[in-house]
């Protein structure tokens, strides 16, 4: 048996929700050895069996470090083993996917939604630029080389991809740098009959990364007074990146074992009548497999983006798609 094969594809995913998009995703690579590289919680991951090789779960700083190294290690081995690799990803800003997603020896390069990145032009800000040079000073003192890029996130601007898994390809801004577009169902609810619990889930964000501190408090009061206007229990889920917040004792937050999986997993269990967030993309997904829960937007206007060049609000995109946007008046 000769240690060089023929075709492997490598993913990549940062976030809880790429992990379930990464499943979705295998059936399209049939007949390549599949390897995930996850830098988040793998527990909620179920297609461990299906593929050659997933990156352990890391618990804290060190191991984390640690897995980032073995794991870069290893796809470098990979590059070696196979004579064709494919890459897919969300974006090539991960310092890993950066370094994969710019190699000569990669021959096919995939990218797959993330939340909303794909309908609006998501140009770098001054912030992600920082960050990227940093990534590129680290990359250089560990021997991972990072490709400085400009434009878009997800790095069109740079390199083409050759295929795209989305869930509304015809909202995509700049279609054509994707090659062939194919649409993906991440989510699927339980056949059962549904019966709602009556609950609001309210599904927190941390907005004060976004707006300054007026404009954030006054989104979070117009929050408190829509969720009062519905009327129910109201169950609070953080986002991910929340997760070390403590838990104040007047709020009622979802199950700790809930915290950490992506919105939609969890509304078949809570059988929500309403869904309210700020500017969540799980609305999006929730109200397409649950058009019977009531999913609203507080303050998306507040979030200007340009769409095929046009200034727009992220309201628009939540808007076009059955989300019902409560607007906050003023501006950012």
């Amino acid at each position: 048996m000769t240690w060089r094969r023929e075709k492997c594809v490598i993913f990549m995913g940062y976030t809880p929700n790429n992990a379930i998009s990464i499943g979705a995703l295998l059936d399209h690579f049939a007949g390549a050895d599949q390897y995930c590289f996850l830098s988040c919680d793998r527990r909620i991951v179920h297609y461990a069996d299906r593929v050659a090789w997933l990156s352990p779960n890391m618990r804290n700083r060190f191991t984390k470090f640690l897995g980032f190294l073995l794991a870069s290690l290893y796809a470098r081995v990979l590059l070696l083993r196979y004579r064709r690799v494919s890459i897919c990803l969300p974006h090539p800003d991960h310092l890993l996917g950066n370094f994969l997603f710019f190699h000569p020896q990669v021959d096919e390069r995939c990218i797959f939604e993330d939340g909303i990145l794909n309908y609006y032009d998501a140009v770098l800000t001054e912030n992600q630029l920082r960050g990227m040079m940093f990534r590129h000073r680290f990359g250089w003192l560990i021997g991972l080389k990072y490709t400085l890029y400009e434009g878009f996130l997800s790095g069109i601007d740079a390199r083409q991809y050759d295929r795209a898994f989305v869930s509304y390809p015809e909202k995509m801004v700049r279609r054509e740098s994707y090659g062939e577009v194919f649409t993906i169902n991440r989510y699927h609810r339980s056949g059962e009959q549904w019966r709602s619990s009556g609950v609001i889930l309210m599904l927190d964000q941390n907005i004060e990364l976004l707006l300054d501190a007026t404009d954030a408090d006054k989104l979070r009061k117009k929050m408190a007074r829509v969720v009062e206007q519905i009327s129910g229990e109201v169950l609070i889920k953080p986002h991910y990146d929340m997760r070390n917040r403590q838990e104040p004792p007047t709020e009622t937050w979802v199950a700790a074992e809930y915290r950490s999986q992506p919105a939609e997993l969890i509304i078949d269990e809570i059988k929500p009548k309403a869904v309210v967030s700020f500017c969540s993309s799980a609305l999006i997904n929730i109200k397409e497999l649950y058009p019977e829960v009531q999913c609203v937007a507080v303050g998306a206007n507040y979030l200007p983006v340009q769409i095929d060049g046009v200034s727009k609000t992220i309201a628009d995109i939540f808007s076009g798609l059955g989300i019902e946007v409560v607007a906050v008046e003023g501006k950012v």
